[in-house]
């Protein structure tokens, strides 16, 4: 929000705000069974860069809970991204590198009528990969704001699997030397970079600046938290977002590893020396 225009703000808000307003006004006059509101899964979690576009359409979905006070039936629907056309396919891949799945146009649109048997003002229509996307959502999360039905989902669907995964680089890790650690995490940061960033891991080069290759915060926070949890290991954001290369990733591990592994040397040693002086 901090990073637009006043000018930039305001650009996707008539259409929303004043075509809500005018269909509204217009239908006091002109009397309808009922109303639908196209809003957008945006008001409900949050699109980064896009502050503007869900203020519009949470605009809706309220518009939407005042109309059905008046007895006037209106249905607000927080659509996903659909298929096929529009901003949303162009990014296709990205969205789906984040566990973010399209929403097929003819099917998702089926739902409508069994929308209207039911008396409710407001339908989330979003296809996620429960899993990735719940990861990187809980990374923009801050205080108290959470989505327990999506740390559900991603803990039903991917918790045994990626910790059976996490288990095994770990111990891997374990049994080589510095050399062959590092040709393994070059291996394992360029499968990550391409599930991230729907890149294929063959044109990912080793020594190429990460967001030369494309990768933007969102991603860089996603990185992160795989980072942390496959393997243990926190590195600040920052070095994320100044764009290090895979090397450097793979290089920063090697030296953690060192590290630990000399810290556990130093406290055994020190250990030998306080039983051998007490014995």
């Amino acid at each position: 929000m901090n990073q637009m225009s006043n000018e930039d703000f305001a650009f996707p808000l008539p259409a929303k705000t004043l075509g809500t307003l005018n269909l509204h006004q217009w239908t006091q006059a002109h009397p309808v069974d009922f109303m639908v509101l196209y809003s957008s899964v945006s008001a409900v979690l949050g699109t980064a860069g896009q502050a503007n576009y869900g203020a519009a359409n949470s605009f809706m979905d309220g518009f939407a809970a005042y109309r059905n006070t008046l007895n006037q039936r209106t249905l607000s629907v927080n659509w996903g991204a659909f298929d096929g056309s529009g901003m949303a396919a162009e990014l296709g891949e990205m969205m789906r590198s984040q566990g973010v799945h399209l929403l097929p146009t003819e099917k998702s649109l089926s739902l409508m009528g069994e929308f209207l048997k039911h008396e409710i003002e407001r339908v989330t229509v979003f296809r996620a990969d429960w899993d990735r996307f719940g990861g990187v959502l809980s990374n923009l999360m801050s205080g108290e704001l959470k989505f327990h039905l999506i740390d559900q989902l991603a803990s039903i669907e991917g918790d045994t699997t990626a910790n059976n995964e996490h288990v095994a680089i770990r111990e891997e890790l374990g049994t080589l030397n510095a050399t062959d650690m590092r040709v393994r995490l070059q291996t394992f940061f360029s499968q990550q970079l391409s599930d991230i960033m729907g890149i294929d891991p063959e044109e990912i080069e080793q020594d190429v600046s990460l967001t030369t290759l494309g990768m933007d915060s969102l991603m860089a926070m996603e990185l992160g938290n795989k980072m942390q949890t496959a393997l243990g290991i926190e590195m600040p954001m920052s070095i994320y977002l100044q764009g290090p290369t895979i090397n450097r990733l793979a290089d920063f591990v090697v030296e953690s590893q060192a590290d630990t592994a000399q810290d556990g040397t130093d406290a055994t040693e020190e250990a030998e020396k306080i039983t051998a002086a007490n014995s």
